[in-house]
């Protein structure tokens, strides 16, 4: 209970467009997410997955810091390729008075690096992070059936989603 209340906190002081008012927080544990569950995880997903881990999925909050952290890498490195370019000049007043000026610019390769960190991180925010944060449900509670001597249980996988086991257990 407290990680949900840390979790509706936190989601309801960084996006002012959900949270308490928009019907409560957190949903039950025998409901799904509700949307402004959803809309916080994916807003706190900015910090690349942070709202997976809100959420408890950890398979959504690995890929999105790998992604997310992958693309701000790049843009950080594109900082490293500059180059300093000089050019001299002579005054037309007085021919014999040479000026040069020089500046910095981003080299190609730099370019190129900051471009790749934009699309990959805009991928992870854009596209991963709202598919990820539409489709992901909460795990399923276990369903169990005892009768005799066999054992049928339903039970969530890492994804959520139910797999049925059947136990076999005799006793002498």
């Amino acid at each position: 209970m407290k990680k949900a209340f840390i979790f509706c906190l936190l989601t309801s002081v960084l996006s002012m467009a959900q949270g308490f008012a928009f019907g409560g927080c957190p949903s039950p544990p025998e409901e799904n997410f509700r949307n402004f569950e959803r809309f916080s995880a994916w807003y706190n997903n900015i910090i690349p997955g942070l709202g997976s881990i809100f959420m408890g999925d950890k398979i959504g909050a690995i890929t999105n810091f790998a992604l997310g952290s992958s693309g701000i890498t790049l843009m950080i490195a594109s900082g490293w390729h500059y180059e300093e370019i000089c050019a001299s000049y002579i005054l037309i007043d007085d021919p014999n008075t040479r000026v040069e000026k020089c500046h910095s610019q981003m080299t190609k390769n730099g370019s190129n690096l900051m471009k790749a960190g934009v699309i990959v991180w805009l991928s992870q925010f854009l596209v991963y992070n709202t598919y990820r944060s539409i489709t992901y449900d909460k795990p399923r509670s276990v369903a169990y059936n005892k009768s005799g001597d066999f054992n049928l249980a339903l039970l969530p996988n890492r994804n959520g989603n139910l797999n049925a086991h059947l136990m076999y257990n005799k006793a002498f």
